[in-house]
């Protein structure tokens, strides 16, 4: 049984920040240099690896996919014992579908909280991008993230946080996937978004629940950007007046739509994830719980999973509440395997201080 602890994966977001972008920087660091000693600067393969697009690449190897497979090879783990590979099933692809949807608008409010504050760079970014190709554009900012970051926070970092209450192992996700980033403005909204998919692949048993809320989100934020820059280019080669998007009043005014309609649709996502819990649930209890009698009357057997049936005559095994599954007992020669579980480990904590250190130098310095 591989071992699992909370010390590899407080450790393994500290290496990969740490590591992978000073990985990042020595390639674009030689890049830099290349150019200066060949003077192909906007030519070649100079050109080609500072496009924004091959940029975002480099770092998401750099950061996520790099790290991720030293991880199984320093671990000898597999990779069917890191990423929770079950099929999702169209319920869950429509319920997940529904739920990122309506939980957007909060997420929105708070990048529109944290922009106030830390500037937006990102949408500079994607804006440059937009202009390239569109295409490409969406397959670099929607699709690459939703496997790269998935596989290491809601992958790495999630399977080594199982034997955690899922709460708690869903927020320290949420944490991480917030300072990953690297980027104040991203913060809040990515903490938000790392909690959820986390709770979607602990409740679905699968990556591509993550993935796939992960892909939903980054893609519709995309073509929502894209329209409203397009009806921007409209307005302006009509010569029609623009309201100044970047003043006080008009941020404010963002805001407070974001706050209304976050209102409406936050309730309308927890009604959703409520459903979304409760049907991957009883799929857990009807494929996997076994029977297996316990001492005493009103149980029966399912594969050394004992389900209580006193009362519950006549009854699908799905609405029996999780409080009545007993879970066997895990064998003392077993226990090792589990490893460290503390949440706070020198991991953790100089994830945080790297972070700290970053922002000051970065935004405020």
């Amino acid at each position: 049984m591989p071992k699992f602890s909370t010390r590899y994966a407080n450790n393994f977001i500290c290496l990969s920040i740490l590591l992978g972008n000073a990985l990042a920087f020595w390639i674009f660091f030689a890049v830099g240099y290349l150019s200066e000693i060949t003077g192909e600067l906007g030519t070649g393969l100079v050109r080609m690896l500072m496009q924004p697009g091959v940029v975002v690449i480099i770092s998401q190897m750099s950061i996520m996919l790099i790290p991720f497979f030293v991880y199984l090879a320093v671990t000898k783990q597999k990779v069917s014992d890191v990423l929770p590979l079950k099929p999702l099933g169209p319920l869950n692809i429509f319920l997940i579908t529904l739920i990122t949807l309506t939980i957007m608008p909060l997420a929105m409010l708070l990048g529109g909280i944290s922009t106030m504050l830390f500037g937006n760079s990102v949408a500079d970014f994607v804006e440059t991008m937009r202009r390239t190709n569109l295409g490409f554009t969406f397959v670099i900012l929607a699709i690459v993230p939703s496997i790269f970051e998935e596989i290491s926070l809601r992958g790495v970092v999630l399977s080594n946080y199982r034997n955690i209450d899922a709460q708690k192992a869903a927020l320290v996700n949420g944490f991480f996937f917030g300072m990953i980033h690297l980027n104040p403005s991203q913060f809040l909204y990515a903490f938000l978004l790392g909690y959820m998919f986390a709770l979607m692949v602990y409740y679905t048993r699968s990556i591509f629940a993550a993935m796939y809320g992960h892909f939903i989100f980054n893609g519709t934020q995309l073509l929502q950007f894209h329209l409203a820059q397009e009806y921007i280019q409209q307005q302006m080669i009509h010569g029609e007046a623009l309201p100044d998007i970047g003043s006080q009043e008009m941020m404010l005014a963002s805001l407070l739509t974001f706050a209304i309609i976050a209102a409406i649709f936050t309730p309308v996502a927890v009604i959703l994830f409520k459903s979304f819990k409760g049907v991957n649930r009883r799929n857990f209890l009807k494929e996997e719980l076994g029977l297996r009698p316990l001492e005493g009357d009103g149980t029966a057997d399912h594969g050394g999973l004992a389900v209580s049936t006193v009362g519950s005559a006549g009854d699908d095994i799905g609405v029996f509440d999780s409080a009545r599954v007993q879970l066997p007992e895990i064998p003392p020669e077993a226990q090792h395997h589990h490893g460290d579980q503390r949440i706070v480990t020198t991991g953790f904590v100089f994830t945080i201080v790297i972070y700290i250190v970053y922002v000051l130098f970065v935004f405020i310095l």
